[in-house]
């Protein structure tokens, strides 16, 4: 469209056609400037029905969020050497995070799976035709045992970090990480997740195991924006580093479990909180039990605590009857944080120490049992973290898409392979009311 001042005409070329071979129709505009008129906030009612509707509405989603996990797997470098890659990478990763959603456990069902995609489903994928035919093949079993066994899995984890926090805004949150050890200590898998939301936001991986957890854990923390934000963490990353690192590098908070392994901290906590009176006392009842807690809280200097940035103590005590016998268990535990009394009184820091429980329920359970972790027969520790990494992203996939849980989606999708490759494809970080 070409404006003139001055009472000019308006010039609407055809689609597909250049400005100086033809012009199908030209507008008159009188009275007054056609750009004027064109700029107008609300055009004139004769010329109101050339406007689309909802033209010029713009997307409320950033950028990174409108990539799906098939076009996250492209930014996954490939192993492999320039002459051996008949089939591409993303398209083989797309392959094996579909045969995990459709509840496949073993390396063989996922071969097979991707022997029963049509020639229009492997063309989607990414895989190409074979040269001087229109046959689209797809790759052989050993190529997928290839595949994992060299793939980066500092480079995938970092991907699938960057995609699974890309909805995170700057509002304050509660993050809780932990580490898992996959089966007959194949590997180890660090998960941070998002307590309220209940979805994974970054992982990391580990394949020489559980001694290696705090290093693995310490590199997820220097690859995820913490500003806002405050982390829990059980015991073993309870360390000077650790706080350093959040409150200081990263600009959050923590809050920290004490056992034996911080002496100082761990001998305070009940000469300081034992002798108070707790503000509040929560009752549940729950599988046959009654659950009271109470929770204490006194504030404390760092120097006092040995401690870099310990701001208050917190004591949870935790009492269960049983209904019907009367029998009765307690237990009290001790946390260290750096929020301050201003911040986060009894009660918010309560109910943050128990979502970190999240982490087991929402995550490490799920991934296990429900996606078959535990069942699956690879015995190389390279090949099971890269499955396991696949599998914590089609969680948070799951959870977006609708779904409560990973097992309700491998359900729904079983004998619905065109559906499940569609989610991966398109879906989109933004939940599904």
């Amino acid at each position: 469209v070409s404006a003139s001042g001055g009472g000019g005409a308006v010039k609407v070329l055809p689609h597909r056609q250049h400005r100086s071979t033809s012009i199908s129709k030209t507008v008159a505009v009188t009275g007054g400037c056609a750009s004027t008129r064109l700029c107008a906030p609300t055009l004139a009612p004769e010329h109101a029905a050339g406007q689309t509707a909802g033209a010029g509405a713009r997307c409320a989603l950033k950028a990174p969020q409108l990539y799906s996990l098939a076009q996250a797997f492209r930014h996954v470098p490939d192993p492999r050497a320039r002459d051996g890659r008949p089939y591409p990478l993303w398209a083989i990763l797309t392959v094996l995070a579909l045969g995990l959603l459709l509840g496949r456990v073993h390396l063989s069902e996922i071969f097979r799976d991707g022997q029963r995609l049509s020639q229009f489903q492997r063309q989607r994928i990414g895989f190409r035709q074979r040269r001087g035919s229109r046959f689209v093949p797809t790759p052989c079993y050993n190529v997928y045992r290839t595949v994992l066994c060299r793939l980066d899995l500092n480079a995938l984890a970092q991907v699938l970090t960057d995609w699974l926090s890309a909805h995170r805004g700057h509002l304050p949150a509660t993050l809780a990480y932990d580490g898992k050890t996959i089966r007959d200590r194949l590997g180890l898998i660090v998960t941070l997740l998002d307590v309220e939301e209940g979805v994974p936001l970054a992982v990391a991986a580990e394949p020489r195991g559980k001694g290696h957890e705090m290093t693995c854990a310490r590199q997820l923390l220097h690859s995820v924006p913490l500003e806002n934000v405050t982390v829990i963490a059980d015991s073993l990353h309870t360390n000077a580093e650790n706080a350093h690192t959040i409150v200081s590098e990263k600009g959050g908070d923590y809050i920290a479990a004490l056992k034996d392994n911080q002496p100082i901290l761990h001998a305070l906590a009940p000469q300081r909180l034992d002798g108070t009176h707790p503000p509040f006392v929560h009752c549940e009842p729950a599988s046959g039990f009654v659950h009271e807690r109470a929770a204490r809280v006194v504030s404390i200097e760092p120097d006092a605590a040995a401690y870099p940035h310990a701001a208050q103590l917190v004591s949870l005590q935790r009492q269960r009857t049983h209904k019907r016998s009367g029998a009765t268990q307690n237990g009290t535990r001790y946390f260290v944080t750096s929020r301050r009394p201003s911040e986060s009184g009894p009660t918010r820091l309560a109910e943050q120490i128990r979502g970190y429980w999240g982490v087991e329920n929402k995550v490490h359970w799920r991934r296990g049992l429900q996606g078959g972790e535990d069942q699956c027969r690879l015995r190389d520790a390279h090949s099971a973290c890269a499955l396991a990494l696949l599998r914590t992203a089609l969680l948070a996939l799951a959870r977006y898409r609708g779904y409560d849980c990973l097992k309700a989606a491998q359900e729904e999708y079983a004998h619905r392979p065109q559906r499940a490759l569609s989610c991966i494809r398109f879906q989109r970080l933004t939940r599904k009311e």
